[in-house]
Order: C-alpha cells, then structure tokens, then sequence
C-alpha cells in the first residue's frame, strides 16, 4: 500500500459498499452501553473505506472506526469501582505501564489516553488477533475483555477515530436506537440532519492524546500508516476528550 495515501480527516471517503460484520462466536452486548463491542455483530451495517492492511468503517452513530488486521491496539477500561486496582485511575495504570510494562517487558509500545482510558499500541511488530502472544498481551495490558474477544471474533483490532455522540451534547442517532438504549421520547433528526450535526460538533473535541511514545524508530509500514492514520483523526492539541 502506498505510504503517501491521504489519511487526512478531510478526505476519508466513504464508498457505497456495504458490510455486515457476523459472528457466531460473538460475545452478547450487555445492553448497558450502545458503544459496546458486540454491535458489529448484531448486524451493523457499516460503510467500508477499503484497504489491504486496515479500513475505515462508519458503525451505527455514524463514528468512523479505524479496523486494522494485525496492528495490535488494546483498549483499557479505567473504572473507579474496578476489582482491579490498576484500572481505578489512569495515574494508577500509567505508574504501573511505565514502571512495569516499560522497563520489565520486552516490547515497544506506543500509549494514547482517552475520555475514560487508554490505548496501547504495540509498535515493534504485527500480531494476528488470534495469536497467542496477541491474547495473552490483550491480558497482560487488562485490555476490556469483551473488545479481546471481539478483535479475536472479527479478525481485526479497532479504534474509533471521532467522538461518541453522548459525549458532545446528543443523545439521539439513527431511528429506533434511541427507544432502544433510552426509552426517550424525542423529535428525531433525518440521518442527514443528524450527521451535519453531529460532523460539526465532533470539531470541537478529540478523542485520544498521547500518554507514552517509545522513542525508537518505526521500523514497520503499515504499523507506522496505521499510527499516522489514528494520529491525524484522533489528536486535537488542547480539545477536550471525547
């Protein structure tokens, strides 16, 4: 794939294709979280941005979803009520990151916080999702159990690239989504009402910042495409999270 690609947030097309990502395998969505990992295989429909390493996918709210095949992300979930000590607080998990992973673990790792985690990178190398090492870093790193199985699931790890709706002052989507998680009565926008909407809003915000860069060089292409591709869409100097 050619290096010189436009990632930029402008120019992500979306194409008429149509995907329906399935598994028999999937985990059930809890229902607690319309942002959950399991709606991809509900049956969510999602535009495909093609490409041979990663794609963009727009998933029902209409975030644009960057899925890479062998990019390792993890996604860590910090809850203030966690059984796990280490997910209570990003200064928590940070301090164990940096004085554990950084110095005791053999890897190269690139680190993003988001409005309630982090994202871990691995960038020295690719891994399958379905690759020993793969789970068993999903594990070591406390990614949110329910996005491992789903990476395993689907083939493909994913990010999402623009901010969740609820988090910059909307509460409604596409049709009956809003019944179905809120049980709101509310005037709808059309789809194209709420997309113009939610598009400007999304402005305003980012969705991740870095929190910890390896300092060596990228050695791999599509690990380094990937990083750019995440980078131009996720990161806003000074934004708030979202």
């Amino acid at each position: 794939m050619s290096m010189d690609r436009d990632v930029s947030r402008e120019k992500v097309s979306r194409v008429s294709t149509r995907v329906v990502l399935l598994s028999a395998e999937a985990p059930e969505n809890d229902g607690d979280d319309p942002d959950k990992y399991g709606e991809p295989y509900e049956g969510v429909t999602e535009d495909l941005n093609e490409g041979i390493d990663w794609y963009i996918s727009t998933n029902y709210y209409n975030a644009n979803i960057l899925n890479a095949r062998n990019v390792f992300i993890a996604d860590i979930d910090i809850e203030e009520y966690s059984t796990d000590p280490l997910l209570r607080s990003k200064e928590a998990y940070m301090e164990w990151f940096t004085s554990f992973i950084v110095k005791q673990i053999h890897r190269r790792f690139r680190v993003y916080e988001t409005a309630n985690g982090f994202r871990v990178f691995l960038v020295d190398s690719q891994l399958a999702p379905d690759e020993y090492a793969s789970t068993q870093l999903m594990k070591l790193l406390r990614s949110d159990p329910l996005y491992a199985s789903c990476c395993v699931g689907q083939m493909t790890y994913r990010a999402r690239l623009s901010p969740k709706p609820m988090r910059i002052g909307m509460t409604e989507w596409e049709g009956q989504q809003v019944e179905q998680f809120f049980g709101l009565t509310v005037d709808r926008y059309t789809k194209e009402e709420w997309e113009a909407v939610y598009n400007e809003r999304s402005k305003e915000y980012a969705v991740a910042k870095v929190a910890y860069v390896d300092k060596g060089v990228i050695e791999d292409a599509v690990i380094n495409q990937v990083i750019q591709i995440h980078d131009e869409h996720c990161l806003g100097d000074g934004k708030p999270l979202a």
